[in-house]
């Protein structure tokens, strides 16, 4: 007899061509990404044959390997079945290894005539007619004596076909690349005057971020003035094909304010081949990482961008990239650290060599005074007090200008408060250049507050 169901796993393919049926579009498809155990009868029944027979993948041990689905997402896989018996069989469910997997029958509203004729001749019409006709139910519990029926399959006919699937969500990333979940489940089948029988089946699955990016840190380096740097930046996907991204930077306003001297080129998709070759800039602990799409976009800093010119100091923002996605398949943000240091014509004198004045370890009850020496090469160069990031931090006022050497040179005295701040602090002292065209000098504080 010519089976249906051993062309019905390729008409998912074709259903996917014309539109009809997205039932089959996740997982029936997926042949090489599944792992598959034969199913095995525990007991032996009286009557002629298995109540049920499932359709076996025919795929090389060596090609088999875990589902790759996203962390957070609903999922299913699915098996097809048939009877030959000449009776209804019940159907249930009696186990399954996770609370997070629940399964389903589906059948098709075919007559037995549609059928008939899908075996012996099949044609497009009647596969998008099954692809339409699909309904999906619960498979009720076989320990609560609850079971649904797999109609009969009448003598000289071609059975009908049947999905056994299986939901399960994506709630755990695994630890490292390549490890994976087990899901397995059991099912009862009978007859009505027969005894029993069970069915197991286990698949692995490996959980994954819907997307990532490259590099997770982005150092751009100095910026000097008139200058711009720039950062190729790559977005990619192990389960997605196209991805579409939105790209911001930061600005010293805060996430939601995008900064007017940073500009993005278009986001490219990579070729197969530089698709093939992107795990290679990941590194060799990411060796087993397939990507499925990709793309890549520049990022540019300018140190003046029109009206808008950089604070001179060091720069720590987040690029962040935001996903235009069809409806229900939403991705997450992803983000990079962004980190650049603007040169002017006023330094830090006292700082570390990228300006910040690092406080150390203090007691939180009795505060931290440290004294802070900023200069500039430009002898009629001004500078003035602008503000702080927070009113923890006090600033004296800074002292006339002395000339050292070709440096002129200002002092002030920076007074974190007593009893304000416990643990890691990081706070600014904001200083502006005087004159028709003002700048302000970012001055980062770090230290750490201990009782």
């Amino acid at each position: 007899m010519k089976s249906f169901l051993r062309v019905v796993v390729p008409v998912g393919v074709l259903m996917a061509v014309v539109g009809i049926g997205s039932y089959l579009t996740q997982n029936t498809s997926r042949s090489k990404t599944t792992i598959d155990i034969p199913i095995q009868e525990d007991e032996t029944v009286t009557t002629q044959g298995q109540p049920l027979t499932f359709v076996v993948e025919d795929v090389d041990v060596e090609e088999r390997a875990p589902i790759e689905v996203e962390h957070g997402s609903k999922n299913h896989k699915d098996y097809w079945f048939y009877t030959t018996q000449p009776e209804d069989v019940k159907v249930g469910v009696l186990y399954t290894s996770c609370t997070c997997s629940k399964l389903q029958i589906g059948s098709f509203d075919l007559t037995q005539d549609e059928v008939d004729q899908l075996d012996r001749s099949p044609s497009l019409t009647l596969f998008c007619k099954a692809a339409a006709s699909v309904r999906f139910e619960d498979l009720p519990d076989a320990r609560m004596n609850q079971f649904a029926k797999v109609l009969a399959t009448p003598k000289d006919h071609s059975p009908r076909p049947y999905i056994l699937r299986v939901h399960f969500e994506a709630k755990e990333t695994g630890a490292e690349p390549g490890t994976s979940k087990l899901l397995s489940f059991k099912i009862s089948a009978a007859l009505e005057r027969g005894a029993p029988s069970t069915y197991s089946q286990e698949f692995g699955f490996q959980v994954v971020p819907g997307v990532a990016i490259f590099p997770i840190n982005i150092d751009l380096g100095e910026l000097t003035a008139g200058g711009m740097v720039y950062q190729d930046v790559y977005v990619w996907s192990v389960t997605r094909e196209q991805l579409h991204p939105r790209m911001m930077l930061t600005s010293t306003r805060g996430r939601n304010d995008s900064e007017p001297c940073a500009e993005f080129s278009e986001p490219e998709p990579l070729s197969p081949g530089e698709l093939a070759d992107l795990p290679k800039l990941f590194g060799p602990e990411m060796g087993r990482v397939k990507p499925k799409g990709a793309s890549r976009f520049r990022l540019i800093l300018h140190e003046r961008r029109g009206e808008h010119q950089l604070d001179i100091g060091p720069l720590n923002r987040q690029l962040i990239v935001k996903f235009d996605t069809p409806e229900g398949k939403a991705l997450p943000e992803v983000r990079s650290n962004v980190a650049a240091y603007v040169r002017g014509d006023v330094r830090v004198l006292s700082g570390d060599e990228n300006g910040r004045i690092q406080l150390g370890s203090f007691r939180y009850d009795r505060g931290k005074t440290v004294l802070v020496r900023v200069g500039t090469t430009k002898p009629d160069m001004d500078v003035e007090f602008d503000s702080v990031s927070d009113e923890g931090i006090v600033v004296s006022p800074l002292s006339a200008p002395k000339q050292e050497g070709i440096n002129r040179v200002w002092e002030f005295q920076v007074q974190v408060k007593p009893n304000v701040y416990l643990g890691e602090l990081r706070q600014t002292v904001f200083l502006r250049t005087k004159g028709p065209h003002p700048r302000r000098l970012r001055i980062p504080l770090v230290g750490s507050a201990d009782r």
